[in-house]
């Protein structure tokens, strides 16, 4: 695919229209094009904009004292007696009508757990969800590894088990690509703004790089067996790098430029895939 057939149809990938071969084709040709990956992210984030404008919108608010006014008169009706006298006479009708709506949702439940796409929200795609999800990880990158560094460099040198698994399973495979100079800090578990990680802070050379591993959602791993693309964003400044490992989002994020933050995830995809 080249740039200007992906431009044709970008908007259509964002609002998930496309055939899956196309789909898999736009994924591809992401992945390899800077380019198109920046122009793709500023178009995303304007359509995140507008729709956070619209959202917020005052005159699109519920008045305080009539939503507060009509919970109130809702719980009212259902919590009295004529309710349930109506619900009572009326139960012939409304059994059929319930059994059908539990059948429809039973119904809805399985189509979209089927369809792999499971999460806090139903994405559009693997892709826009992880890169809805990587403004939490450089949000945390800069409150956790860079505010709470001096904290992480004292605590280098101290042993405990987790540290020794993820030194086989992140820093192992980055030294043998990079250089015996690249360390780890610090793994621990962390929250931000209401998302937990399992937080691993490493020191490449003067860089400081967070990989994150979402544990408060699970995602799509991949679609129609193709597994997901390593999508790259650029977020306050920061690049962040994302995939779906055994159902969790995983995030790399530093000041890298977007080539080294990229290799950086690459290297560690295929490592968890060829260990898995």
């Amino acid at each position: 695919m080249k740039c200007r057939e992906f431009r044709e149809i970008s908007e259509s990938y964002l609002s998930d229209e496309l055939l899956v071969e196309t789909h898999h084709q736009v994924n591809h040709h992401l992945e390899h094009c800077s380019e198109c990956r920046t122009d793709f992210a500023s178009r995303r984030a304007l359509r995140r904009r507008v729709s956070s404008a619209a959202v917020n919108a005052a005159e699109f608010q519920i008045d305080p004292s009539f939503a507060t006014g009509l919970k109130s008169r809702l719980r009212e009706d259902a919590l009295g007696a004529g309710f349930w006298t109506k619900f009572s006479t009326g139960r012939r009708v409304l059994i059929p009508i319930v059994a059908s709506l539990l059948i429809a949702f039973g119904f809805g439940s399985y189509y979209l757990n089927s369809s792999g796409v499971d999460g806090i929200t139903v994405k559009d795609t693997v892709s826009n969800g992880l890169a809805e999800l990587a403004h939490f990880a450089s949000g945390n990158h800069k409150d956790c590894a860079l505010e709470k560094l001096a904290r992480w460099e004292r605590m280098s040198e101290t042993d405990y088990p987790e540290k020794a698994a993820y030194s086989e399973k992140i820093l192992a495979p980055l030294k043998e690509k990079y250089s015996d100079s690249i360390e780890m800090l610090s793994v621990h578990d962390c929250e931000f703004r209401g998302k937990e990680f399992t937080h691993v802070v490493i020191r490449n050379g003067r860089n400081i790089v967070s990989v994150f591993f979402d544990k408060t959602d699970e995602v799509a791993e991949s679609r129609d067996g193709v597994p997901s693309p390593i999508t790259s964003e650029i977020e306050d400044g920061l690049q962040v790098a994302s995939f779906a490992q055994d159902k969790r989002a995983v995030f790399v994020v530093s000041d890298l430029s977007e080539t080294e933050n990229l290799h950086m995830a690459r290297v560690l995809s295929h490592s968890f895939r060829q260990t898995s």
